[in-house]
């Protein structure tokens, strides 16, 4: 079963997410820390590098290499970039093409 990311399950209306690194800014937890230890709990960590999404990384990893033609791959030069198209899709994309999810 696929595992499928959106902005709003990062993020509740209320503009507050629900990862540590932003919860310690109001010091609503003792750590910014993600629970695997690793490093702290950013959108960056928990989309690009949270090891419990590994496996359905590596899926949609392919299945974005398969989407996009190269000229859009070179585009994606930093992180941000890359969770960004993950969450939002790329403009230069159809609908369809759009949505294919973690």
């Amino acid at each position: 079963m696929p595992i499928y990311i959106t902005p709003g399950c990062i993020w509740d209306r209320g503009s507050l997410s629900h990862l540590k690194s932003h919860l310690f800014t109001y010091n609503l937890v003792d750590s910014p820390l993600c629970g695997c230890g690793l490093e702290p709990e950013t959108v960056d960590h928990f989309i690009l590098r949270y090891p419990t999404f590994g496996i359905a990384r590596i899926d949609m990893y392919h299945t974005m290499v398969d989407i996009l033609d190269n000229h859009l791959l070179t585009t994606l030069t930093r992180d941000s970039d890359i969770v960004n198209l993950f969450l939002f899709g790329h403009t230069e994309l159809s609908f369809d093409k759009k949505h294919f999810g973690l």
